[in-house]
């Protein structure tokens, strides 16, 4: 008999790409030299702080995020978020930027043989967002309102705005 965790294991796969692997997806998904990659913290889905070399008028340092198999069965719910991502940047909000794949898409659907099978994987790039997370921070009652301040208005843009993800939010 599998008990509840075994069911989810089996359906959620975190990915387990090296360094190695993460550069040269960013090479071959999205074309950019990569010069140093780093693992970041996640949860469910593996992330990279990727270093390129200088690039003409781009960033230097980008996330390279690699979803689990999971959530890379539905690709428009990671869609919806980079719509989502772009849609508060351009409200004005300080939120990385979504790039590109060579194939002017915003993620790409990557296949890997593990072995025993073949397993899928979103992968997508954004801009680095220097700064420490707010875990690291010193509470405060000051830092508290600024969160508040800034999650209020997180909900009125998302209310009051017209992104063009709606459409996509009806199917579910």
């Amino acid at each position: 008999m599998s008990s509840g965790n075994d069911q989810q294991s089996e359906a959620l796969s975190k990915p387990t790409f090296s360094e190695e692997q993460a550069s040269a997806l960013v090479e071959s998904v999205f074309g950019l030299k990569v010069s140093k990659v780093r693992p970041l913290p996640s949860y469910d889905d593996q992330n990279f702080h990727v270093y390129v070399s200088k690039t003409k008028d781009g960033p230097t340092e980008y996330v390279l995020k690699i979803s689990n198999t999971k959530a890379s069965k539905n690709p428009d719910l990671i869609e919806v978020q980079n719509h989502i991502i772009m849609f508060l940047k351009a409200a004005g909000f300080p939120t990385a930027s979504v790039c590109h794949t060579k194939g002017d898409n915003t993620a790409s659907l990557v296949s890997v043989d593990s072995g025993s099978e073949i397993k899928s994987y979103v992968v997508r790039l954004l801009t680095y967002l220097p700064g420490r997370p707010i875990a690291e921070l010193p509470i405060s009652p000051q830092l508290l309102y600024e969160i508040g301040k800034l999650a209020a208005k997180l909900d009125k843009t998302l209310q009051e705005g017209k992104p063009p993800i709606t459409p996509l939010l009806a199917k579910n």
